[in-house]
């Protein structure tokens, strides 16, 4: 079946929420380090993003900020432009 999008040129975007909660309470990274992986490297390979409001609300959590320093995403992030004025 064809499809619009290849699977390779899909881009997620996620919030804060979804980030804390996948982080702590569904898929903590000590019962699920593959899944963390995947995740990194959908960041590193720019398909993975998030708002910069929610990238500063997601670094307030201790342990998010400290993942995202060990693998050092920080640099992969391409903001999504906010629609505030």
């Amino acid at each position: 079946m064809n499809s619009l999008f290849n699977h390779d040129q899909v881009i997620y975007s996620i919030d804060t929420s979804a980030l804390i909660a996948a982080f702590h309470e569904h898929y903590p990274i000590e019962n699920f380090p593959s899944l963390w992986c995947e995740i990194e490297a959908l960041i590193k390979n720019g398909r993975l993003k998030m708002s910069q409001v929610v990238f500063e609300e997601a670094m307030r959590d201790t342990e998010i900020k400290q993942w995202c320093d060990e693998n050092q995403l920080k640099p992969h992030f391409l903001f999504f432009a906010s629609s505030t004025p």
